[in-house]
């Protein structure tokens, strides 16, 4: 870490000293290296026994991560197939020039390529999913509020349920994390 401290402070001074010198990188990401010395502090907390709940609670996140790691997976490609269902049954509704343009632009905004559609399905699951609703049931189609209904508690009960079934069976990080911390 100290040669991570050296860098950053000779491209400062290099930048300081050159103001007229373009460096082929913002020095402003080396100075963010320095936030790779947090991980020492990180490694005091292990032998401190007066901070337990805290290593409690970081042995937990890290048993967690491979948990973590393929929820998201799944997540992803359910996010990504349903984006995908959505995307294709709007492409008739937003090329179709004898509707409305305020309302084609509006499906178009949530629905209209992959990386919005991706976007505004992640934003149906875990944030305000009524707008993107809305936007469909009003404009295209009333089937629409069918597709969100069963969408939302299909997926949003799977994955609540699903890390209730990992813990009765015995995959959850925290009966890791407590037997862990029960050995001496």
């Amino acid at each position: 870490m100290n040669y991570v401290d050296v860098l950053v402070t000779l491209t400062s001074l290099i930048e300081v000293a050159f103001v007229a010198l373009v460096l082929p990188m913002n020095p402003t990401l080396f100075r963010l290296l320095r936030i790779g010395k947090l991980a020492r502090a990180l490694r005091m907390v292990t032998m401190t026994s007066v901070l337990s709940s805290l290593q409690l609670l970081i042995k937990c996140l890290s048993a967690s991560l491979d948990m973590l790691f393929w929820t998201f997976c799944l997540l992803t490609f359910l996010q990504c197939v349903a984006g995908m269902v959505v995307s294709t049954l709007c492409r008739e509704y937003v090329n179709d020039l004898n509707q409305d343009l305020s309302k084609r632009e509006e499906v178009y905004r949530y629905y209209g390529t992959f990386s919005r559609t991706f976007l505004t399905m992640f934003e149906i699951l875990f944030a305000n999913w009524s707008p993107p609703c809305r936007a469909l049931v009003d404009h295209v189609s009333e089937w629409f509020s069918l597709f969100f209904l069963v969408y939302r508690c299909i997926i949003g009960f799977a994955v609540r349920l699903g890390g209730s079934e990992a813990k009765v069976h015995g995959h959850s990080p925290y009966a890791c994390c407590l037997s862990a911390l029960a050995v001496p």
